[in-house]
């Protein structure tokens, strides 16, 4: 089975969890972090005081309270056929096969995107492990084959990748709307976005990043200075201002 690699905004989708076990709890956390415009979790077993002890809200960004997160609703009870209606997403992970199952169903017939935690097949898309450093995030897939070694291989992947491209990635998005806003010549609109993506290659290709995260602005404001047009120059120093 072959799936397509998509990355969702979240502030304009509607949410149902059914499940706050371990896997329904880190779901709930990585969901919230995204700032979802609905999530409604439903669980029998918890109450929210006791959610709100689990290890995964003791974050920063959990701070005050499960109840203060914009958007989510809890509700400690038992999942409903109705309350599949009208969501975006679905995610089944009750950790009870039937009621998983019955969401799947649910789901499919009403073509609402569904994730089934525990036999990712059963639903329309699978969570890929996954791992952020500041605004860069990286994820990957197995194919539901074996999400053990989809781990593994983030864990592995984590530890080569580091920081590295954190102060890369400040410096790229401080340049872009700089770059994008120049003038070129010729002036078409297409010609500009063309030569723009050009320098865009040549600045991630260059030793631009092993320069920023070594800390050699010297080094770094070269790369600049040989890449940029002439007249974003005197913008080097803004750009580089703070970038890690």
């Amino acid at each position: 089975m072959s799936y397509y690699p998509l990355f969702l905004r979240l502030d304009g989708v509607k949410i149902l969890l059914a499940g706050a076990g371990g896997v329904g709890r880190r779901k709930a956390a990585s969901l919230l972090a995204c700032r979802p415009a609905e999530l409604l979790w439903l669980d029998p077993a918890l109450s929210l005081p006791e959610l709100e002890r689990c290890p995964e809200f003791d974050r920063p960004e959990f701070a005050g309270g499960l109840a203060a997160c914009p958007g989510l609703v809890y509700e400690q009870r038992q999942v409903l056929p109705e309350d599949v209606q009208g969501w975006h997403l679905v995610f089944a992970a009750t950790g009870v096969r039937r009621v998983n199952d019955m969401l799947a169903g649910l789901c499919a017939e009403r073509n609402i995107l569904c994730n089934v935690v525990d036999a990712p097949t059963d639903g329309t898309f699978v969570v890929p492990a996954h791992f952020s450093h500041g605004d860069i995030l990286l994820a990957l897939c197995t194919g539901g084959q074996s999400p053990a070694l989809a781990s593994r291989l983030r864990r592995d992947l984590e530890a080569w990748f580091g920081k590295k491209y954190d102060p890369l990635l400040a410096v790229m998005g401080r340049l872009r709307p700089l770059l994008l806003s120049a003038p070129t010549c010729p002036p078409e609109q297409d010609k500009q976005t063309a030569n723009a993506t050009l320098i865009f290659r040549a600045l991630v290709n260059s030793r631009l990043a092993d320069s920023l995260a070594d800390r050699d602005l010297a080094a770094a404001r070269q790369v600049l200075l040989d890449i940029l047009p002439a007249q974003l120059h005197d913008c080097i120093g803004d750009i580089l201002h703070e970038p890690f």
